[in-house]
């Protein structure tokens, strides 16, 4: 089943963004600015932020070390 993204769903994915840092990605310094990303980043994007906010499934399909472009199950018709 898939999600449909209206205005209401992405209001509240924003909303979980800004009140949860458990499914934050990103770290931030003192200042509250964004840090540089790493690879333990990108391993907390794909495992905790993409789940998080209803992206559950990417392609797996790989050239050159990146997915092909395909669409999720919340982009078809």
């Amino acid at each position: 089943m898939s999600t449909p993204w209206t205005p209401q769903v992405l209001s509240d994915i924003a909303l979980r963004i800004r009140t949860d840092e458990a499914i934050r990605f990103w770290d931030e310094d003192e200042r509250g600015n964004p840090c540089k990303l790493e690879d333990s980043h990108i391993i907390r994007y794909l495992n905790d932020f993409l789940p998080a906010v209803g992206i559950y499934n990417l392609p797996e399909a790989v050239t050159a070390s990146y997915p092909h472009p395909t669409c999720l199950d919340q982009c078809r018709p």
